[in-house]
C-alpha cells in the first residue's frame, strides 16, 4: 500500500503508454477497430456455423437470417469491448491529465464493457457472464499464488468438480423444476431416467409398437447384430431392482451408458485433432493411426464415458442395498462419478460445474424469498470481471490463463503486448520482465504484429 500511496499518478501520455506506435489516439483506436471487426467476424462466423451444423437439419431462410443477425450482433458486442477499451483509456487520460493504479486498465475496461453487454442479444449475456466469471476467479487465484497468498491444493480441480456435480445432481434427481442448460446435459450424460419425476420412475415412457414396416437390415448390421447376440442375451437375463427407473438390467443400463458416451468423448477428441492437425494429416496420412491410439485421444473419452458409468452403477447399488431409491443417492454417486474427472483435468470444465451450481443456488433463494433479486447483477458481475482480466492482463500477464491471454492478443492484433509497461515500474510488480518471459514462453515475434 505505501508504493500505491507513493505513486498515486502515473504521468504518461496516451502515446506512451496506450498506443506507442502512433501519435495519434483516433488512429490506434481505429487501427484496432478495424482489426477486431475482422478477428471478431470470424470467430463468431465459425461459432455460429458449428451451432447451425449440430441441428443436423437445412436451416430455413428465417433461421439463416437469424443467424446472419446474431453473427452480426455478437461482432458488435466483442469489437466495442475491444475498441471501447482503447477509447476509455484516451478518453479517461484527456479529461484527469493523468493514469493511477485503476484508470491503467480496470476503470477504462468497466466501461467499455458495460456498453458492449448491452450490445449483446439479452439471451446470452447470461452465458457470457458465467464465462468470464470462470476466468476470473480462476485468474484471482493465480494472483494468490504468485504472491504466496495461498497454496495451490493437489487435485483440488477434481475437489471442486465433483463436490459441485454431486449438488447439481441432487437437484436433476429431485424437483429442480429448471431449465437450464445444466439439465439438458445431464439428461444426454446420465439419461432421461435418473431425473425427477412426480411418478418417481423417471421421464420415460414405454416405447409405443410402430405399425410402420420394418426396412430390411443390412448384411454389415446384422453380421454385428450376430456377434453382439450373446452380450445381448446375458444382458436379458440380468436384473433391475424393482425402485430402479430403468427398463434394462442394471448391469446394462451402467455398462450402455458408458459406452456411449466414451464414444462421444473418443468422437470429439478425433474430430477437433483432425481439425487441429488437418494439414499436417494431409501431407502425411500415416500418423493417423498412431492418433487413433493415443493416450491424449482417449482422456475425454474416459472422462465422459466414466462419469455416467458410475453414476450409473453407484446408484443402481445403492437401491439394491437400500432397497428403496432417493434424490439423496446423487450425491455420494455423483462424488464418485466425478472422480473420472482425473482423466481429464481441466480447470475451465471444473470452475464452470462451481459457478453453475451457484447461479442455480441464487435462482432457487430468489425464487423462495430468501434472497433478493438484483437487478443488473449478471451486466454488473460481467463488466467487473472483463474488467479485472483486462487489468490482469496489463499489471500481471503471468497469471492470465494462457488460452485468455492468446484471445487477447489476437484479437487486438498484438496490440495489447506493444502497450508500454515502462510507465508501470514504479509499482514494483516487475511488469515487463513478466511479459517478456510470457512472450518468449509463447514464441510472440513483436515485428509481425498487425497495426
Amino acid at each position: 500500500m505505501g508504493i500505491l500511496s507513493k505513486y498515486q499518478t502515473i504521468d504518461a501520455t496516451c502515446m506512451e503508454y496506450v498506443h506507442p506506435w502512433t501519435q495519434s489516439c483516433a488512429d490506434g483506436s481505429c487501427s484496432l477497430f478495424f482489426h477486431a471487426v475482422q478477428h471478431s467476424g470470424r470467430l463468431y462466423f465459425t461459432v455460429y456455423m458449428l451451432s447451425l451444423l449440430m441441428h443436423r437439419r437445412v436451416p430455413s431462410l428465417q433461421k439463416l437470417k437469424n443467424t446472419f443477425l446474431g453473427i452480426l450482433q455478437s461482432t458488435a458486442f466483442l469489437t466495442a469491448n475491444a475498441f471501447g477499451y482503447s477509447l476509455s483509456l484516451c478518453f479517461l487520460r484527456a479529461i484527469m491529465g493523468n493514469f493511477n493504479f485503476l484508470t491503467i486498465s480496470f476503470v477504462p475496461s468497466f466501461m467499455a464493457s458495460l456498453v458492449a453487454i448491452l450490445v449483446e442479444r439479452p439471451s446470452r449475456r447470461n452465458l457470457l457472464t458465467l464465462y468470464v466469471t470462470n476466468v476470473a476467479s480462476e485468474t484471482l487465484f493465480r494472483m494468490a499464488v504468485w504472491r504466496k497468498i495461498v497454496r495451490p491444493i493437489p487435485y483440488g480441480d477434481v475437489i471442486i468438480f465433483a463436490s459441485s456435480i454431486a449438488a447439481i445432481l441432487h437437484m436433476y434427481r429431485s424437483e429442480h423444476g429448471s431449465k437450464d442448460s445444466i439439465f439438458s446435459m445431464l439428461r444426454v450424460a446420465i439419461g432421461p431416467h435418473e431425473e425427477y419425476s412426480a411418478t418417481g420412475t423417471g421421464r420415460d415412457t414405454p416405447p409405443v409398437p410402430s405399425n410402420r414396416p420394418h426396412k430390411p437390415k443390412g448384411p454389415l448390421f446384422e453380421c454385428l447384430e450376430s456377434f453382439l447376440a450373446p452380450y445381448y442375451c446375458l444382458m436379458n437375463k440380468l436384473k433391475r431392482h424393482s425402485t430402479c427407473p430403468h427398463p434394462s438390467s442394471c448391469v446394462g443400463y451402467s455398462v450402455k451408458g458408458g459406452l456411449k458416451m466414451f464414444a462421444v468423448g473418443y468422437g470429439l477428441q478425433f474430430c477437433m485433432r483432425v481439425l487441429l492437425r488437418a494439414k499436417r494429416l494431409m501431407k502425411n496420412p500415416s500418423q493417423i493411426p498412431g492418433m487413433l491410439i493415443d493416450k491424449k485421444m482417449l482422456s475425454l473419452g474416459l472422462f465422459l464415458g466414466g462419469f455416467p458409468a458410475i453414476f450409473r452403477t453407484v446408484s443402481c447399488a445403492l437401491r439394491w442395498i437400500r432397497n428403496t431409491d432417493s434424490p439423496a443417492h446423487a450425491i455420494p454417486a455423483g462424488l464418485l462419478a466425478g472422480l473420472a474427472f482425473v482423466s481429464y483435468r481441466d480447470n475451465s470444465v471444473a470452475l464452470y460445474a462451481f459457478w453453475k451450481l451457484m447461479e442455480i443456488l441464487y435462482a432457487r433463494a430468489v425464487s423462495r424469498g430468501l434472497l433478493p433479486q438484483l437487478p443488473g447483477a449478471g451486466v454488473l458481475l460481467y463488466c467487473t470481471s472483463t474488467a479485472l482480466l483486462f487489468h490482469a492482463a496489463i499489471w500481471e500477464p503471468q497469471n492470465l490463463r494462457p488460452s485468455y491471454w492468446d484471445f487477447l492478443h489476437g484479437i487486438s492484433g498484438g496490440r495489447l503486448a506493444c502497450m508500454d509497461r515502462d510507465v508501470l515500474e514504479v509499482f514494483g510488480l516487475e511488469t515487463r520482465k513478466n511479459l517478456t518471459a510470457l512472450l518468449m514462453k509463447n514464441k510472440t515475434d513483436l515485428t509481425k504484429l498487425k497495426f
